[in-house]
């Protein structure tokens, strides 16, 4: 496995996913962001 980690954020709040974002882009971490939690598991059933 090579290249940054995938972080998946998952929070309902749009202001709380744009903070973790704005924290952990800069570190170089590649970003999912789901809503809700059936968006996070569609996601990791997905990739």
């Amino acid at each position: 496995m090579s290249g940054p980690p995938t972080i998946l954020l998952v929070d309902d709040r749009e202001a709380n996913l744009l903070a973790l974002s704005a924290l952990l882009e800069p570190l170089g971490h590649r970003l999912v962001k789901a809503s809700s939690g059936r968006e996070a598991l569609k996601f990791l059933l997905k990739d």
